[in-house]
């Protein structure tokens, strides 16, 4: 039997200390529940210079006894919590007698995660239930078998102290401003008048850049449980609270035409339960702006801003949309996080005009083909620069664009005869629309080529594009390297070109051509 087993198990932590080599400090004044401070020697570096060597190790320690029964101590709340909130690694050692003598038996915690959530956690609780008294209530401490240091214990303890190294501090504070706070530090609430929620979910899709008055609460929370001062509340004088976009894809159906695809942002009122009249769905996709109400009715507005800049795949995409809206009402289907919504179909708000509708849808076709390969993010036009720029597209797109071509010629001189065996004919040209110049190089077959005496009559095929340059800045600059692109591909195909003024189709059709037709061929090419 031992008699006085709380005077003897400190006695005995600190002959376990001695043995170890620990030094202990024994407090004074027992307020802040720290038994004893303890510090472990350092491990000495060796060659390493005196103020890069570590230093002693300090830990507190709490002793408690227990006469017999169950390995659990109750510890005060408010020594819990400063055990949480120490920087300083922090340990509750029981010591267990049987039945009030030896043997007896040593547990100890080391007061990390676990232990730090529980007293925070218990803490807030209180906080809940309107306790201040914290040194009156208390937290149990229960320990089972791998707690158990009858014949290690400041080995343990030492092992845990150092077992982050320089980051103990950091980890440990991170417990403290993180626990319990996973589902986020700060939560709110909101009321309203009823007769303002249509003006609240329009104000979340961002139809009014402000909210109707709403009434405010936000309030910290910890473990769920709300503190009892709120962070705010009341009604401020100006809301925006509008509902983060979610990515969506938009797919315009074409009838006989490819469908439609456009990236967009959804925007979704967050009030849950909505009634179903009150319920709303906004989608911006570039041009087109859709509202989906909750009887799954759709409407569209379009964007006609002509000086909005478009790459050329979303200027095919707008003029492609105009077109399938001059057949008839549009056939949408929005696609968000995998789920497709149910489709709807909505006319264009806007009265159609084909023929400029095709005119247009002609002009990007030029410039399409003269920027295949060309993978510059950075491209865009606005409708304004390709209407400026107009009658200049017009004459590029007979060169890249236009079907079978045929006619006749007349020289000055007789036409050689070597000139009617050839096979092709290549001409480049460029053109400047906004800040970029589209450059091109073109093969026709040549189908039927006749010759008498100054006057040839021909019939070529459809144009190919064989070489081309996009590049910001106007084309006379880049002139030099779209001749050098001509003159190689008029050497790739060798044999049976037709060289005609160079190449030069804007001299051509302008009627300033210098030069009379010439067949090359690898021989003459060479000598050039």
């Amino acid at each position: 039997m031992i008699v006085d087993l709380a005077e003897w198990a400190e006695d005995k932590f600190s002959e376990l200390c001695s043995r170890a080599g620990v030094t202990r400090n024994k407090s004074v004044q027992d307020r802040t529940g720290w038994d004893y401070l303890v510090e472990f020697p350092p491990t000495v570096v060796r060659d390493a210079p005196g103020d890069l060597q570590p230093v002693d190790a300090a830990a507190h320690v709490q002793v408690k006894s227990k006469r017999t029964g169950r390995a659990s101590v109750p510890v005060k709340l408010s020594n819990a919590l400063r055990f949480a909130k120490n920087p300083l690694p922090c340990f509750v050692v029981l010591f267990l007698g049987t039945q009030g003598g030896e043997p007896v038996r040593i547990f100890a915690k080391h007061f990390w995660e676990r232990e730090i959530r529980e007293a925070l956690k218990r803490a807030r609780e209180a906080h809940a239930q309107g306790r201040e008294d914290l040194h009156k209530l208390t937290l149990t401490l229960s320990f089972d078998a791998q707690d158990e240091h009858s014949e290690d214990l400041l080995k343990w303890m030492e092992a845990a102290v150092t077992s982050h190294g320089d980051r103990y501090v950091e980890v440990k504070g991170a417990f403290g401003r993180t626990l319990g706070f996973e589902e986020g530090a700060v939560h709110g609430s909101i009321r309203f008048n009823i007769a303002d929620l249509g003006a609240l979910v329009d104000h979340q899709i961002g139809l009014a850049a402000i909210a109707p008055p709403i009434n405010i609460t936000i309030r910290e929370r910890r473990f769920g449980i709300n503190s009892s001062r709120p962070l705010f509340e009341g009604v401020p004088s100006v809301v925006r609270m509008q509902s983060l976009p979610h990515p969506c894809r938009v797919r315009v159906r074409g009838g006989e035409r490819d469908d439609i695809w456009l990236d967009g942002k959804l925007f979704a009122p967050a009030l849950p339960n909505l009634p179903l009249e009150f319920r709303k769905l906004r989608v911006i996709a570039d041009f087109l702006e859709i509202m989906i109400t909750g009887q799954n009715a759709g409407h569209i507005t379009l964007y006609l801003d002509p000086d909005a800049h478009r790459s050329l795949t979303g200027l095919r995409a707008f003029v492609d949309v105009l077109k399938i809206g001059d057949q008839g009402p549009l056939q949408i289907q929005i696609s968000c996080n995998g789920r497709s919504l149910p489709s709807f179909s909505a006319n264009l708000p806007i009265e159609q005009d084909a023929e400029m509708i095709r005119r247009v849808s002609d002009a990007i076709t030029g410039l399409e083909k003269a920027s295949v390969g060309a993978l510059l993010p950075e491209l865009t036009l606005s409708l304004s620069e390709i209407s400026q720029a107009w009658n200049s597209i017009v004459a590029f797109n007979d060169l890249v664009t236009s079907s079978g071509m045929s006619g006749t010629f007349t020289l000055d001189r007789d036409i050689l005869p070597e000139v009617s065996q050839a096979t092709s004919i290549y001409f480049y040209d460029y053109v400047d629309v906004g800040a970029w110049t589209f450059m091109a190089v073109v093969r026709r077959q040549i189908l039927a080529l006749e010759t008498e005496g100054p006057r040839a009559s021909f019939k070529l095929g459809a144009p190919r594009v064989i070489e081309s340059i996009v590049r910001q800045g106007r084309g006379e600059d880049h002139l030099a390297d779209l001749r050098k692109l001509y003159a190689s591909a008029c050497k790739i195909e060798g044999d049976g070109v037709l060289e005609f003024n160079d190449g030069d189709y804007r001299a051509l059709t302008s009627g300033t051509a210098r030069h009379a037709p010439l067949l090359l061929s690898r021989e003459r090419d060479s000598r050039r």
